[in-house]
């Protein structure tokens, strides 16, 4: 990016007293309550590293998938001959049971080109029949015999092992790197199912810094690098102990950089006019786009990559939706400045995604709000504003309804007026107001 798009660099973090392990941040167990409506838990995205289905498959003859409510199940018998193709049938299954399996055999689990497989061994580790058994990487569960396997689980344990025959020492989630290691950038970035970075051989006392630009989120250890760090990492540790919630984090740096950008994001107050509301929203978004101008462009790459890190964040969803709203009020205003209709795409395709965001948001936010107790609509009390840091307040008993309640309220509040400004696009009528409020 060039100069004069500003760079957000937090104040430095001391070294904290918390042991790391793999499986996630505090952030992560926020976000992992059960959402509203289905109970069943969505199938794992494909692992990064998954190849697609091998290219010698053959048509598959029909498989018998079965829902049991919490995931849906193909079930074969391994005498099947069409066992292999059966697998990579359908990618609408979640999990895969096997009958008629060979007594006394083993499963064994590893990774090739063509992506991760099982296969059999006797009690000595001699392979049964030479078949390599490949599965797409939404799979989650492996039940033989009753027993279940949880192949993400393995997809890490064999992820970990081909790591460290290649000298990176990850272990349950945990990267441990030293941070004088001329590969220590390759190596953060080399294992997509570590969620934990541990450094090693920082000065004492050292102190970390974290920031974003145009290149992704970034944290500093006082070697003149800005070391970036992967979708898939959720923690920062200090010779084995928890300086970072990178979740929380990444939501800092955003809040930082938009500060510096256009002075922040803002919370909506609502009104008796709706008229007036979704004025709020042109005048707000307008203004954003006239102020950040292509630090958009920084916040929209950055936003992307958090949602990809944590896809139930209902915050960084929220600014995403601001941040596209915004976008096509800048399409808009260059449309107008060329003499062109501002009904076009490159307009309505911003509009689409910012109420489709929105929508994630309030049904992200009403259903942990429901599970929580504390269910909505609240038609006729003051809108809530955003809390992002409530939950890590242990002095706060209502911080996840203050976290929860302030998305489904500003999101709530927001989502009509970007409608309001669709139609006012579709009908070539939207005025922009000439400055920010």
């Amino acid at each position: 990016m060039t100069g004069d798009l500003p760079t957000s660099t937090n104040k430095e973090t001391d070294v904290a007293q918390a042991q790391p392990r793999g499986g996630g941040s505090f952030a992560d167990e926020i976000l992992r309550a059960p959402g509203s409506g289905d109970s069943r838990p969505a199938a794992p995205a494909p692992a990064a590293d998954t190849a697609a289905k091998p290219t010698d498959a053959r048509p598959a003859a029909p498989a018998a998938v079965t829902d049991t409510g919490r995931d849906v199940v193909l079930k074969l018998s391994y005498n099947d001959p069409k066992f292999d193709e059966s697998i990579w049938k359908t990618v609408k299954y979640n999990a895969i049971e096997i009958s008629d399996f060979p007594k006394d055999a083993r499963v064994q689990h590893w990774a090739d080109k063509d992506g991760y497989f099982f296969y059999l061994t006797d009690a000595s580790g001699k392979m049964i029949d030479n078949k390599l058994h490949h599965y797409p990487g939404n799979v989650a569960k492996l039940i033989i015999n009753g027993n279940t396997q949880d192949l993400v689980k393995e997809r890490q344990k064999v992820s970990e092992a081909i790591a460290r025959k290649n000298d990176i020492n990850i272990k349950d989630g945990v990267l441990t790197v030293d941070v004088k290691d001329a590969k220590f950038d390759e190596k953060v970035h080399r294992v997509r199912t570590m969620d934990t970075i541990n450094l090693t051989g920082l000065a004492p006392g050292a102190k970390i810094a974290h920031g974003m630009d145009g290149n992704g989120f970034f944290f500093e250890v006082g070697d003149g690098k800005k070391h970036y760090y992967p979708t898939n990492a959720k923690q920062l540790a200090v010779d084995g102990k928890v300086t970072m919630d990178l979740t929380k984090t990444r939501y800092q740096d955003i809040e930082s950089y938009s500060n510096a950008s256009f002075g922040g994001f803002k919370d909506y107050s609502r009104g008796r006019d709706p008229m007036t509301n979704a004025q709020q929203v042109i005048n707000f978004a307008a203004g954003m786009d006239k102020q950040a101008g292509r630090s958009l462009d920084v916040l929209d790459k950055g936003l992307t990559e958090a949602i990809a890190s944590s896809e139930h964040h209902p915050y960084f969803k929220y600014l995403l939706a601001n941040v596209k709203l915004a976008q096509a009020m800048g399409a808009v205003r260059e449309r107008v400045l060329t003499g062109q209709s501002i009904n076009h795409p490159s307009v309505i395709d911003k509009l689409d995604k910012a109420d489709e965001l929105l929508d994630q948001v309030i049904k992200e936010s009403d259903g942990r709000l429901r599970v929580i107790g504390r269910g909505f609509p609240r038609p006729n009390a003051p809108l809530m504003p955003l809390a992002p840091y409530a939950p890590y307040d242990p002095r706060d008993p209502n911080g996840l309804y203050s976290f929860w309640g302030g998305t489904y309220d500003q999101a709530g509040f927001m989502k009509p007026g970007v409608k309001f400004i669709k139609g006012l696009v579709q009908s070539n009528v939207l005025a922009l107001p000439p400055e920010r409020p």
